[in-house]
């Protein structure tokens, strides 16, 4: 299951609308859509803002895969990025 589908069950799992994910993250609620549905890929930094309003934790391991705690979400990032966010401090 891809990221973007597991936002959306997770999304209404709590109860919250496309809006006001949108308003939470402060993105528009087309590019919810767009994640939502596959169509466009997320930053790391805007999955982060997306699963924080979700009230997932989210946890870059060494095997460089994203979970979260009480609800699994996962996505393989791409090669290096691990090592990029290092070097920027984040």
């Amino acid at each position: 299951m891809n990221l973007g589908v597991r936002i959306k069950n997770l999304r209404i799992e709590k109860q919250m609308t496309i809006e006001q994910l949108a308003r939470a993250t402060g993105v528009t609620t087309r590019t919810i859509i767009y994640w939502e549905n596959g169509q466009r890929e997320m930053t790391l930094g805007n999955a982060d803002k997306v699963l924080k309003a979700l009230g997932a934790t989210v946890i870059i391991g060494e095997n460089g895969w994203i979970e979260s705690g009480e609800h699994p979400i996962s996505l393989k990032l791409p090669e290096g990025i691990l090592a990029k966010c290092v070097k920027k401090g984040k």
